[in-house]
């Protein structure tokens, strides 16, 4: 069907955009995640500039406040993540992902970041770039990327031999693998094994980025996965030590020269003894290298404030202090 020139003109300038108009989308996108970005706290503005526009866009804008935003953060992280060797990965649950409560999580963390507060630092690599591509690169998945309750079946299959082979086979097959089992095909058995743990969370790390898609957000980490990986991926830099917790105690000091004074400092030398023994500790036992939270700086840090690593946006950590304060009367 053709229509005359005058209706078509009539109809795209009802209907459609201008080419200024066009241009003038580009140039704000272009503002917001462009080339100038180059550090996190350019990720940040250019979230905090987003949810200016969707204010001003949205007939009801979706504004609310967060408190003890790193609580929160804890609570997401022990509700709904379990540990793994290098950070942790989502629990599977179907209920949770039919109530949509993985989307929640990506609109929470995108709210937190857009008033600089703290997002999910604790997320294994992997899981990471499923929120940024929203694929999975199967090629790159390990042995160390699945969760403990395949830990058993691996360690089996890796040492199984032509005769105990055949007693995994049901749990072989419940994994996917529909070839020949046997030992000549360990690496493959392995290999259906590390994927089915891991493609069974795919739904829960989609609807997370679904939530991300708040302010722009999953937008920003598809173009700027790299600088973007410190607010999600825990790493050496972000270890929260016992040096770093004593820099951010800010103790109230009782009269300078006073017996409460010497009290007070008497104990801050004993917290200080007391978290690099714990430190000591940690190291010695290997509990950092298992993720144990048991008796490290970390957990003590966590225990509180609600997180345990050191905070990623300078902003952030400029605000971050505890404050100590001494009650001689208990």
């Amino acid at each position: 069907m053709e229509y005359p020139e005058d209706i078509l003109a009539v109809h795209a300038s009802s209907c459609g955009d201008s080419l200024e108009e066009e241009a003038a989308k580009g140039e704000d996108m272009e503002k917001s995640t462009g080339g100038e970005i180059k550090s996190l706290d350019d990720i940040i503005q250019a979230i905090q500039d987003a949810v200016v526009t969707d204010d001003v866009k949205t007939f009801n804008p979706l504004t609310f406040n967060l408190k003890a935003e790193h609580g929160m953060i804890e609570g997401i992280e022990t509700r709904f993540f379990e540990l793994g060797t290098h950070g942790r990965r989502p629990m599977y649950s179907l209920s949770d992902l039919y109530k949509g409560y993985f989307r929640t999580i990506g609109e929470i963390v995108a709210a937190s970041l857009a008033q600089g507060g703290p997002a999910l630092n604790f997320l294994m690599q992997w899981c990471y770039h499923v929120l940024c591509t929203g694929s999975l690169d199967i090629e790159k998945l390990t042995r160390s990327d699945v969760g403990h309750e395949y830990t058993d079946l691996l360690s089996s299959v890796k040492v199984a031999t032509e005769v105990s082979i055949k007693d995994l086979t049901q749990e072989i097959l419940n994994c996917g693998y529909t070839g020949h089992i046997c030992c000549e095909k360990k690496d493959e058995i392995i290999r259906a094994i590390v994927l089915h743990g891991n493609l069974r969370l795919l739904p829960m790390l989609l609807q997370i980025r679904e939530g991300l898609t708040l302010y722009g957000l999953s937008d920003i980490m598809a173009k700027y996965p790299d600088i973007c990986t410190p607010l999600f991926v825990p790493g050496l830099e972000m270890k929260a030590d016992a040096d770093f917790i004593l820099s951010v105690c800010k103790a109230q000091f009782s009269e300078a020269g006073s017996n409460k004074e010497q009290v007070e400092q008497t104990i801050m030398t004993h917290l200080q003894d007391f978290l690099q023994e714990l430190e000591q500790d940690e190291a010695d036992s290997g509990l950092h290298l298992a993720g144990c939270p048991s008796l490290s700086p970390r957990a003590f840090l966590q225990w509180i404030t609600g997180q345990g690593h050191v905070p990623v946006l300078q902003k952030e950590k400029r605000r971050f202090k505890v404050n100590i304060k001494f009650n001689h009367d208990c």
